[in-house]
């Protein structure tokens, strides 16, 4: 397997390459979405993933042998009021994806990261995914320590993940990344008075995140 991999910014021409990388590689693996009733993703879902390339906060892992594509990382900016913004959006979208919007405004109001911080911006990845067949080489890793360049450079004071699988929880741990929040999927059912969400394990919890910059 090559070692040369090269992580650079994804720009509005790799819009395709990144949406059927995450389409392949993502989508099918993310424990909120396999763990609800209805199976697949949604357009939302990869429209609200992919608004962020304009911000030139997308991250691509490129193989510098075959220049294949074989990591992406999705990061974009969040403010205040974005967790109640998502559950008015969340009543007019599709079952699916209103179902998971709510769910991560309850995770995003729960973690209150810029409240406990005092900030009225930060970035937060939404996407972390690496190729089947290259993982093991520390990619997830080296997106998450080039995101933390990149947000550098773009003047964030810090950014957060909500880690939806243990892999992301190993490497924002590895990263030296502070959790301030966990929230289980039981957890969440239980405020709404509904089994929904029925995760396999070991991804039974969500934990949020959080690097200063």
């Amino acid at each position: 397997m090559a070692k040369n991999i090269s992580i650079r910014v994804a720009k509005i021409e790799n819009y395709d390459n990144v949406l059927n990388f995450i389409r392949k590689h993502y989508y099918n693996e993310e424990p909120i979405t396999i763990s609800h009733p209805e199976s697949g993703h949604t357009i939302d879902d990869e429209k609200f993933s992919m608004s962020h390339i304009v911000h030139d906060t997308v991250l691509m892992a490129i193989d510098d042998q075959s220049s294949e594509t074989v990591g992406v990382l999705i990061a974009g900016p969040i403010e205040k009021g974005d967790a109640i913004e998502m559950l008015k959006n969340a009543e007019k979208s599709s079952k699916k994806w209103s179902d998971i919007q709510k769910f991560l405004a309850y995770i995003e109001i729960k973690a209150d990261v810029l409240g406990k911080f005092n900030l009225e911006k930060a970035l937060h990845c939404h996407v972390l995914t690496v190729h089947q067949d290259y993982r093991g080489n520390r990619i997830g890793q080296r997106l998450f320590e080039q995101c933390f360049e990149n947000a550098r450079k773009l003047n964030y004071k810090l950014m957060s993940v909500d880690c939806t699988s243990i892999f992301t929880i190993r490497i924002a741990e590895k990263c030296g990344m502070d959790c301030i929040s966990t929230t289980t999927y039981d957890e969440y059912n239980q405020s709404i008075g509904e089994k929904l969400f029925l995760p396999k394990k070991p991804n039974l919890e969500i934990k949020t995140f959080v690097k200063k910059i």
